[in-house]
């Protein structure tokens, strides 16, 4: 699934952005130029337990929001849709985030831009982790 409306017009007509070059794991340059959140991927520690790491970008600045234990994702789904692990505010932008765990085992993280418009992923862990991008 492919989300276009993230795509900036000004950063597909200069060939995308640098911005995404640095691990993060939403790193497209046609879609991520201007995300709200980062996504990152960090490794296991000693005990094998890594994190998905969202930090919040507004204001001129970035800041980490949630940071959810890999254990946490691993675990069997949620009985329900969905359920919520964590939420946070994007700081100087009141723009809230949400990191919720899906019944395929997914995380979807929810969040918008600054006029409103959703800006939605899913990490998915299975293999590569890797982001897919939704409409809405």
């Amino acid at each position: 699934m492919i989300l276009l409306q993230g795509a900036t017009p000004s950063a597909l007509a200069q060939g995308g952005c640098l911005n995404v070059r640095d691990s993060r794991l939403n790193n497209s340059t046609a879609l991520d130029c201007g995300a709200p959140v980062v996504v990152y991927l960090q490794p296991g520690n000693d005990l094998g337990i890594g994190y998905l790491e969202i930090y919040g970008v507004g204001g001129g600045k970035s800041q980490l929001l949630i940071s959810i234990p890999s254990i946490t994702y691993e675990i069997a789904p949620p009985a329900r849709d969905r359920t919520l692990i964590e939420g946070a505010v994007i700081p100087g932008g009141n723009q809230s985030v949400g990191a919720y765990l899906m019944l395929d085992g997914t995380v979807l993280i929810e969040a918008a831009y600054q006029d409103g418009k959703p800006y939605v992923i899913v990490f998915d862990p299975d293999g590569s982790p890797r982001i897919l991008y939704i409409a809405f």
